[in-house]
């Protein structure tokens, strides 16, 4: 298996599901480029405005990005995610809302648990509100 392959598989792939609001999306993406834990990055354009997609591509120049020409809805987007994964053989996955944003450390955090526990499947953070982090 060639290099790079090798170390995608490593890599936890990231994947945003985009729709609306491109100042959410910004903000998203730029607190996940600021992660602790090295990871790629999928931005999935799920039927938005025409020129979302070459915005989004801008935004994040080392990330993937895949666009839905219609509304697949938040399943249908994040199934595109996950096929990317399965084709790539990723090992984890990782599924965020572009209106989040993430502490720095959170993939790191996240995958130290994981490793921890190789019994369990799925892992999810504590979300707090953003104006309300006691809530």
């Amino acid at each position: 298996m060639p290099a790079a392959a090798a170390s995608r598989q490593e890599h936890p792939l990231i994947v945003v599901l985009h729709w609306g609001d491109l100042a959410l999306t910004a903000a998203c993406v730029a607190s996940l480029a600021a992660q602790t834990a090295a990871a790629d990055l999928l931005l999935i354009d799920n039927g938005g405005e025409p020129d979302a997609t070459e915005t989004l591509r801008s935004m994040a120049p080392g990330a993937a990005v895949l666009r839905s020409e219609t509304n697949l809805g938040v399943a249908g987007g994040r199934n595109l995610g996950l096929a990317r994964a399965m084709v790539e053989s990723r090992r984890w996955v990782f599924l965020f809302d572009n209106d989040a944003v993430a502490a720095p450390d959170l993939l790191e955090q996240l995958l130290g648990v994981a490793e921890q526990h190789p019994s369990v499947a799925l892992f999810g953070p504590k979300i707090v509100d953003i104006d309300q982090p006691g809530r």
